[in-house]
């Protein structure tokens, strides 16, 4: 399947000091008729060509903010341009959820979204409503958002950003997280990555060492392990043990070393970018909509050397590291951000060998085989 992380707009009503966005200037442009033509013509070509099939992420910015009359056009456009191949089309959202209003409830029948992704944050003064960072406001509104997916049998799940805040608590945060979500959907642990607003002198203080984050995972697995059968799905740990025991390869996509091949994303101007952290920091740009399809992008000098980046890395950073299965050179943006190079691993590598290494292994009571 090819995920299209794609963002209407980039405006936002809310203010994180998580959020990945460098610029929040001009950032009030909504996604015209003309861009979401070109989305579906191209995707209406690549599905031609193809046995794929698509899932559009309709991200942001806060994708909610450009309402139901944006969707019920996208549905229009859908059915127009895609016509007998809209079947292999599916959508999903990533929201703060703070403005899910009923009319919701039509667009996602429409375009068949059974899942909505966000994420949450109980600390106060990490994120809110507003410059004030209103987290009272926020977290009202939150909760008032999941009675309407849940009512609505939709599912729903959270992103959570490990600060220096939190690091300390890992245990408390995901039994939180675990009453929070309880069956509905998934939870994923992040640690707060030093780009947009937290590369800001008064915001850096929040971020953690590769060496915290491992430890917070670890403490985490060990509480989540003996309970996973009853708890809601965990990203990592979920990914890591269906790899090991052969059920599934569901690592992340910046574990996966696949992302090359499946993943794009597309910004409100209707420029081509590998995913959505790649549309924030502005790397790895692949064209334009109007003048790419998708079958040229993948054939793109930019991601021969993506598809490359793993082997490479296994050759020279990566070389003698057993973990390297489970990490392959990890997010290439994160290479950029940190490294100023996409192709040099992630610096949360430690983080990965400290979690499996001093938690993961002697859980389980093995040892994973060398690279």
């Amino acid at each position: 399947m090819l995920t299209i992380i794609t963002k209407p707009t980039e405006n936002c009503n809310s203010n994180c000091v998580y959020c990945s966005v460098n610029d929040k200037s001009m950032k009030k442009e909504v996604m015209s008729d003309e861009v979401l033509t070109l989305l579906f013509t191209r995707i209406r070509e690549f599905l031609a060509g193809s046995e794929e099939s698509v899932n559009i992420t309709w991200h942001g910015g806060e994708p909610m903010l450009v309402g139901t009359a944006f969707y019920e056009k996208v549905h229009r456009i859908q059915e127009r341009i895609a016509g007998d191949l809209q079947n292999r089309i599916c959508h999903s959202m990533q929201s703060n959820l703070t403005i899910l209003s009923d009319g919701f409830f039509d667009v996602f029948k429409k375009l068949n979204i059974d899942q909505v992704g966000s994420s949450f944050e109980f600390l106060p003064n990490v994120r809110g409503i507003g410059k004030k960072v209103n987290s009272d406001l926020y977290e009202r509104r939150f909760f008032q958002s999941v009675e309407k997916l849940e009512k609505w049998k939709i599912r729903w799940g959270v992103i959570y950003v490990v600060t220096s805040k939190s690091v300390g608590l890992g245990e408390d945060v995901l039994n939180y997280l675990i009453n929070l979500v309880n069956q509905s959907g998934g939870i994923r642990l992040n640690p707060l990555y030093l780009e947009g607003e937290a590369r800001k002198d008064d915001l850096k203080y929040l971020g953690v060492t590769a060496e915290q984050f491992g430890h917070f995972l670890g403490k985490c697995f060990v509480s989540w392990y003996p309970r996973r059968k009853i708890y809601p799905l965990v990203q990592p740990f979920d990914g890591f043990l269906n790899y090991i025991l052969g059920i599934s390869n569901t690592l992340c996509c910046d574990e996966a070393g696949t992302c090359g091949s499946s993943h794009l994303g597309v910004d409100p101007q209707g420029n081509i970018y590998q995913c959505g952290r790649s549309m924030d920091t502005k790397v790895l740009k692949y064209g334009h909509l109007e003048t790419h399809d998708f079958q040229n992008v993948f054939r793109h000098e930019l991601k021969d050397r993506l598809n490359n980046r793993s082997q490479f890395l296994s050759e020279a950073e990566c070389r003698d590291c057993r973990f390297f299965k489970f990490c392959h050179g990890g997010c290439p943006v994160d290479g950029f951000i940190y490294r100023d190079d996409w192709f040099k691993k992630t610096i949360w590598c430690e983080a990965r060998k400290i979690f499996l290494e001093q938690y993961f292994e002697p859980t389980l009571n093995l040892r994973l085989g060398d690279s």
